[in-house]
């Protein structure tokens, strides 16, 4: 705790991008992992990601932030609007056909300016694998997965870099870095199946896809596990930044909070929830209400 909080908030970032390179490097263990697994953990680390939003951001703790409840809510919004607009939809791309895959990337094209988004994307994909490979609907489904988790990514370690960058202004800092630490705790647990996802279905695509050869694409374990740990480097990025801006701006500290915990709450809403649902509804609902009551246990005994 008596650490600068920037060398704080590079740890706390460096423990949640260790859960995801965890997560990815299931890959070299097993080849599948059960529905039911999945929706379980899914679950989990939604109910884990809930309770933290709400109850360990930690915007009601500074001082004056009663006055600015308006502006914090504007910001929650804020955080999970945005997020709206950079998130590409998972959930259509599993199984869409080349027309369709087509229209979803315009649809992108809308958000980040015309053009830019398909020549950055198909840029990087025929660098990595080639002009033929780059062009199969499975790759291009492979690398909009990519970069949906890592533009949720970096807000997550953003959040967690306000959150160690803020323990120098708080009244009660043993307080203020267990919430920082719950925070960090409960990202790192919900990147674990993010890196899960992407890793296995690389490998999975690779071994299925006839059209897509395995030694052509590069699909192997080690390829799959590099691509799966990549989408969490940008939060020990996000991080920095997020305990520079509140080291040096302090009142961006209270807004700074309620943005993370609504973008955080998007990522719940938007992400993890639809992803349990898909066939084992009971154990996703188990797994909700477990995670939601382990940060119940963890805030009251531990803070």
């Amino acid at each position: 705790m008596d650490l600068p909080p920037i060398v704080q908030a590079l740890i706390g970032t460096g423990f949640t991008y260790g859960m995801t390179v965890l997560g990815a490097g299931i890959v070299f263990i097993t080849k599948s992992i059960s529905k039911k697994a999945m929706d379980f953990f899914y679950g989990f680390t939604a109910g884990i990601m809930i309770a933290t939003s709400c109850f360990g951001s930690g915007v009601h703790k500074f001082p004056g932030s009663q006055y600015q409840l308006a502006s914090s809510l504007e910001q929650e919004l804020m955080g999970t609007l945005i997020l709206r607009e950079l998130k590409t939809n998972k959930k259509k791309s599993k199984g869409t056909s080349d027309a369709e895959l087509e229209e979803e990337l315009e649809e992108r094209e809308v958000v980040w300016g015309a053009e830019k988004a398909r020549s950055c994307f198909d840029r990087i994909t025929k660098l990595m694998w080639g002009n033929e490979q780059a062009s199969t609907t499975k790759l291009r489904r492979a690398m909009l997965l990519v970069l949906a988790i890592t533009l949720h990514n970096f807000p997550e370690g953003l959040a967690v870099g306000v959150a160690f960058g803020s323990i120098q202004y708080a009244d009660d800092k043993e307080k203020a870095f267990h919430n920082a630490l719950t925070l960090a705790f409960a990202v790192g647990v919900q990147n674990i199946p993010e890196g899960l996802s992407i890793s296995m279905p690389l490998r999975r695509e690779g071994e299925e896809g006839s059209e897509i050869p395995l030694t052509q694409v590069g699909m192997s374990q080690g390829r799959a596990f590099f691509h799966g740990q990549l989408s969490g480097l940008v939060e020990p990025l996000g991080g920095l930044i997020g305990a520079l801006a509140v080291s040096y701006v302090r009142p961006l500290l209270p807004l700074s909070l309620s943005f993370a915990a609504g973008a955080m709450l998007f990522v719940v809403m938007e992400e993890l929830i639809p992803e349990s649902q898909r066939g084992h509804k009971n154990w996703a609902t188990l797994g909700t209400l477990l995670g939601f009551l382990v940060m119940m246990i963890l805030e009251n005994t531990l803070g």
